[in-house]
């Protein structure tokens, strides 16, 4: 199997475990990262952290705050997150 293949596999087994939800910081918007993010929300809730420029993103719970970094950091470790994705912050 190629490495492709098996990686899907490996994240559908993962996905049958339960939806985790991951915040994923974003300093501004950008089509190929939301797309992505669009496209990943078939395994995991997405949560955006980021600054006031991301407010026009649709379609994904957002979080506005002006240290997106230490927003990030505060929702893992109060458990509110399973995980965290820096992203473009």
């Amino acid at each position: 199997m190629n490495t492709i293949g098996a990686f899907w596999k490996k994240a559908d087994e993962f996905a049958k475990l339960g939806r985790p939800t991951i915040a994923f910081g974003l300093n501004s918007p950008d089509e190929k990262i939301v797309a992505s993010l669009v496209h990943s929300r078939t395994y995991a809730d997405i949560l955006l952290v980021g600054p006031q420029a991301i407010e026009s993103i649709s379609g994904f719970e957002l979080i506005i705050d002006e240290q997106p970094e230490e927003k990030l950091a505060s929702l893992l470790a109060n458990d509110e997150v399973d995980g965290i994705v820096r992203g473009t912050i």
